[in-house]
C-alpha cells in the first residue's frame, strides 16, 4: 500500500530563509504617474463607417439611397469629437476635482508632489 503519495503529494512551502527577498529598487512611490494608454473608449465610430461603406458598396456608391446609415455616422462623428474635445479639457486641467472619482495622471501627479517621499 502507497500512502505516502495521495498524503505529501501536495508542495509544502518554502522557508523564507531559503530564498531572501532581494532589494533591487527601493521601496517607495515615485512622485510622478506615467500616462498610458488613451483615455477615450472604443475606436470611434467603426462600426457606424462600416455600415456605411457596406450600404455604399451594394447601392453602388449612390449616396441618396444610404442616407439614413450616413446621418447616424454623422451623429455619431459628432459625438466622438465632442467626447475628444472634453477628455482633452479635462486630461489639461492640473488640479484635481474635489469629490470626483476619476482623476487624469497629470492630477495624481500633482497630488503626489504635494507629499512627496523623501
Amino acid at each position: 500500500m502507497r500512502f505516502t503519495l495521495p498524503y505529501f503529494n501536495g508542495r509544502r512551502p518554502q522557508s523564507e530563509k531559503k530564498v531572501p527577498f532581494k532589494v533591487l529598487k527601493p521601496l517607495v512611490l515615485s512622485n510622478r504617474v506615467s500616462h498610458k494608454g488613451s483615455d477615450i473608449p472604443g475606436k470611434g465610430c467603426l462600426q457606424e463607417l462600416t455600415i456605411l461603406l457596406t450600404c455604399l458598396r451594394e447601392k453602388e456608391f449612390n449616396n441618396f439611397d444610404c442616407t439614413k446609415e450616413l446621418a447616424s455616422f454623422e451623429q455619431c462623428n459628432k459625438k466622438f469629437a465632442k467626447l475628444s474635445r472634453d477628455m482633452k479639457i479635462l486630461r489639461s486641467q492640473t488640479m484635481p476635482v474635489p469629490n470626483s472619482k476619476v482623476h487624469s495622471s497629470k492630477q495624481i501627479s500633482h497630488l503626489l508632489n504635494l507629499f512627496p517621499t523623501q
